[in-house]
């Protein structure tokens, strides 16, 4: 999917920035692929999945009232952003373990909000983080982390 697909399809839904937070099944499945090809991927050049919408009923945990949750369609890297491209975008390497095409790590819940803001504006994408309140606006096209309901959606 070229950049411009990318935006156009990015209007109707939610981008995640799965680096931080991709599935252990996405992650396998992605490991598989890429280590049968013998081919290592930066998150920009990933083949993102498409999660598409759905709905479900849970039972919340304090109240054990049923509810149901709906979520829209939305795209989830399925590989974790590695050191390389979060200095490529922030500047710096947090990270214990260094080596660029590990996975970035000690990143706070702020650092990472900072790097998907900072990443949609190098795609020329709007960020979809308030970084004074850490609000997110979901309906914004940029990089985002996906919510806990998107996240457990995916798992």
């Amino acid at each position: 999917m070229d950049l411009m697909e990318r935006r156009n399809f990015l209007k109707g839904s939610a981008a995640a920035m799965g680096a931080f937070v991709a599935g252990q099944e996405l992650r396998a499945a992605s490991e598989t692929r890429l280590s049968q090809k013998n081919v290592r991927v930066e998150p920009s050049q990933a083949n993102w999945v498409e999660v598409p919408a759905t709905s479900y009923r849970v039972t919340d945990g304090l109240t054990q009232i049923p509810v149901t949750v709906t979520l829209g369609k939305f795209l989830l890297s399925p590989i974790e952003v590695t050191q390389r491209e979060f200095e490529k975008v922030m500047g710096y390497n947090p990270s214990f373990h260094k080596g660029p095409d590990l996975p970035v790590e000690t990143v706070s819940w702020w650092e990472a909000i900072r790097y998907c803001n900072a990443r949609s504006l190098d795609d020329h994408l709007d960020p979809c983080y308030n970084l004074e309140t850490g609000s997110c606006d979901v309906r914004q096209n940029g990089y985002r982390l996906p919510t806990d309901a998107e996240w457990q959606y995916a798992n």
